[in-house]
């Protein structure tokens, strides 16, 4: 059942996009379409990843149900614009959290274990804020922008992708624990730079996973890993527009700040998140390197038609990126029933 989700979802996230508007408001700073993408394609794609039976046993079957059909009500709340539904569904899934958190068995691959551990504990750390930021607007007198949602779930996804990348790319065990604490206390201070309206430490922060990221990119050359190489240089874009966007926003530039936020979203689901899903899903499918670039070069291009758009705005330009977007999911899909099939 949570491959049917990761599947509706996938739909919804471009269907909501056409033609090019993103859909209803949730927030002023959130639509349906990139609600959607986040927190109802990527984060349950993380979630079918998570939840396997090797770390969760018996209770497998349930969790993958129950998550399923959460994934499918929060949709619902989006679709609806329904504050009631939205909430009941995050209070939910804040307690299922709770629960893959304290079942979390270790497996043989403790190297992965590290990231994804992080990745429930954040992910219940983002379900707290995202009940609290859809009701109240101040914190302690901070204010609480619901919009940071996104950027908070997209955390992780990242710990998901690193937890398979460190594998591929060879790195020593010493370098994973030192990556998983910069790219955790990265993460956290950044989030608390964005809470407490503190730039120095946004950037500060930004800069340190830039850092990271530059390292990594330098690790997948190396070892001549086309596919890899690209998903890093699309996180390198996705930082990179991130300080455009803050130091933009600190210089007061209204218009250029818009853009800059716009194109930094899109990098970040489309060239980060949403490739790196296809990556794992097809290179788990027993894909060879050559089967990859039929299935990634339609998303890649569909991203470069957005990014287009974003800077010239020619009104066929989102239509194209949809389909595109929609004929790229093919691959991936086949892999889903695949895998639904192989765990039946």
């Amino acid at each position: 059942m949570l491959e049917f989700a990761c599947l509706l979802h996938f739909a919804l996230t471009a269907l909501t996009a056409w033609p090019g508007q993103g859909g209803a408001l949730l927030t002023p700073d959130v639509n349906t379409h990139g609600f959607i993408g986040v927190m109802g394609f990527s984060y349950t794609m993380l979630l079918h990843f998570l939840v396997n039976s090797s770390r969760y046993g018996g209770k497998t079957t349930a969790l993958r149900r129950l998550l399923a059909l959460l994934s499918l009500l929060l949709a619902g709340g989006a679709l609806l614009v329904s504050k009631f539904l939205l909430t009941i569904t995050g209070t939910a899934f804040l307690l299922t959290s709770a629960a893959l958190f304290f079942y979390f068995t270790p497996t043989p691959n403790r190297r992965e274990d590290l990231f994804l551990t992080w990745a429930v504990t954040i992910s219940l750390l983002s379900w707290l804020y995202f009940v609290y930021a859809l009701n109240f607007t101040h914190l302690w007198g901070f204010e609480t922008r619901f919009s940071y949602i996104m950027l908070a779930f997209s955390f992780p996804i990242s710990l998901l992708l690193f937890s398979r990348y460190v594998d591929f790319l060879q790195i020593s065990p010493k370098h994973v624990k030192q990556t998983a604490l910069v790219l955790v206390g990265g993460v956290l201070s950044l989030f608390a730079g964005m809470l407490l309206v503190w730039p120095p430490l946004e950037l500060a922060s930004a800069g340190l996973l830039l850092l990271l990221i530059a390292w990594y990119m330098l690790q997948a050359h190396r070892l001549r890993e086309p596919f890899l190489l690209s998903a890093f240089i699309g996180l390198l874009l996705t930082g990179l527009t991130g300080v455009w966007y803050l130091l933009a926003y600190i210089m007061g530039h209204g218009q250029e700040t818009k853009v800059m936020l716009s194109l930094h979203a899109h990098l970040a689901h489309f060239s980060w998140a949403i490739f790196g899903i296809y990556y794992l899903l097809l290179r788990d499918n027993g894909d060879q390197h050559r089967n990859l670039l039929p299935a990634l070069a339609p998303l890649l291009t569909s991203l470069l038609l957005l990014a287009v758009y974003l800077l010239t705005e020619h009104p066929w330009l989102p239509a194209a990126a949809v389909i595109l977007f929609l004929v790229s999911g093919l691959a991936p899909a086949r892999a889903l029933v695949k895998a639904r099939q192989h765990r039946n």
